[in-house]
């Protein structure tokens, strides 16, 4: 009996995983989308281009208001990984892999203290569904935000623990990594240093903060607010529809465009579902003569507030209607949920025997229903893909907000074509 079980969970792991990955596969295209024609000009531009000089301008510039290096080495390793040609393929399931990364990380969680490996099932279910759907389609948004999220977790993961000079190092490494990925990156360094400052370690905090700041003044050297902030930033005028717009989106689960109420009172739930246990955990470590916490609560707090500061920076450029509209951000109220999840599992001297399965049946549920969702969207955008394509070989038009941005990408997709850096896809 015991050995039943011990290849049940891996298999349905593997269910689940293989599920959602061969979904990534059926619906990922060969043709950018959006944001995808911006690295498409990066790589373009690289490609002809000789000086040093020119080259780092390029890697690190702007992309409204992510200085996005690391997507942009990816992407050149990936088209020399391809024999040099560009396949946006790739892009999405490179972006959809980093997926795993908090699935191993939530793994050690369970097993640095002694807890069935089952226990995942539920976290494997919120995460590998398609309800965030633009990520399984978009190149760029599924390296830069689910990049930013598997840096991030191991980052506070490493700083929750025991801390030695190769951690310091590896901390500060990856957490400038982050920001030279997406700009929610630089949310790492107050997340880590309240960790270190629940853990009395002053003078660590104190110089991380030093360092951070010296970080996040050169990240935003150069930015020019009227340029580069995106088109789709929209400022709310009132403190109040920015509180609106952050409980909308960690309500998004529910997605709710018609009734907003729903998604903003589903938000204030997840809000109170993880700020009460969270803040008992903050006590707890506070109160304690000598601070200990185990590793995994700790990170779980971290990585809870990462998430909702991420939210709340979101919430600040975005009015409420917009943020609903917009699937990619659902990952972070999934991840919240996960870290509400697993704070109920590790404060509990021992899970009582119903937790396991009313987790499962609620991951199922929102399994189901991200699939319901999603696929009519997903076959929708197909389609639409297909028409970019279309309008793009026949008639060299792009969609694109402004008409300098389409006479620029198409430009930029024209020549990488010509030059045999973008192979485009039969017509369906």
């Amino acid at each position: 009996m015991s050995e039943k079980k011990g290849i049940l969970v891996p298999l349905i792991l593997f269910v689940v995983i293989l599920v959602y990955y061969t979904l990534v596969g059926i619906f990922s295209q060969n043709i950018p989308y959006a944001d995808d024609l911006s690295l498409l000009a990066s790589l373009y531009d690289l490609s002809n281009q000789g000086s040093v000089s020119a080259t780092l301008s390029i890697l690190f510039s702007f992309h409204n208001e992510h200085r996005l290096l690391l997507p942009r080495l990816v992407t050149i390793g990936l088209t020399a990984l391809n024999g040099g040609v560009i396949d946006f393929r790739w892009w999405v399931w490179l972006g959809n892999a980093f997926l795993l990364v908090p699935l191993a990380v939530f793994y050690q969680v369970l097993a640095g203290r002694k807890i069935s490996p089952a226990y995942l099932v539920p976290i494997a279910l919120l995460l590998f569904q398609p309800l965030h759907t633009e990520l399984v389609y978009w190149g760029m948004a599924s390296l830069q935000n689910l990049g930013v999220l598997a840096l991030a977790v191991i980052t506070l993961y490493l700083a929750a623990g025991p801390l030695s000079f190769t951690r310091l190092a590896l901390v500060l490494g990856l957490t400038l990594l982050s920001m030279l990925t997406g700009a929610n990156g630089m949310l790492l360094i107050p997340a880590v240093a309240f960790v270190w400052l629940l853990r009395r370690q002053y003078w660590l905090v104190a110089g991380w903060l030093i360092i951070g700041s010296l970080a996040i003044g050169l990240y935003w050297w150069g930015f020019d607010p009227a340029i580069q902030s995106g088109i789709g930033a929209e400022q709310a005028s009132t403190l109040f529809e920015k509180a609106q717009t952050l409980l909308g989106l960690l309500g998004a689960l529910v997605e709710s465009q018609r009734y907003q109420e729903i998604p903003m009172a589903t938000g204030l739930l997840l809000v109170l579902a993880f700020g009460i246990p969270a803040a008992r955990i903050v006590q707890r470590v506070w109160t304690q003569s000598v601070p200990s916490a185990d590793r995994g609560a700790l990170f779980m707090v971290a990585l809870g507030g990462f998430l909702l500061m991420t939210m709340a920076a979101i919430a600040v450029s975005r009015q409420l209607d917009a943020a609903l509209f917009v699937t990619r951000y659902k990952i972070y109220p999934l991840l919240l949920l996960i870290c509400v999840y697993l704070m109920m599992v590790l404060t509990s001297m021992t899970p009582a025997r119903w937790m396991l399965p009313a987790c499962v049946v609620v991951g199922l549920a929102i399994n189901v229903i991200g699939y319901w969702r999603s696929l009519p969207r997903l076959e929708k955008h197909q389609a639409y893909m297909n028409e970019q394509l279309i309008n793009w070989e026949r008639y060299h038009r792009v969609d694109a907000p402004t008409p300098f941005m389409r006479h620029y990408y198409e430009q930029r997709w024209t020549a990488a074509h010509r030059e045999g850096l973008y192979l485009p896809p039969a017509i369906r």
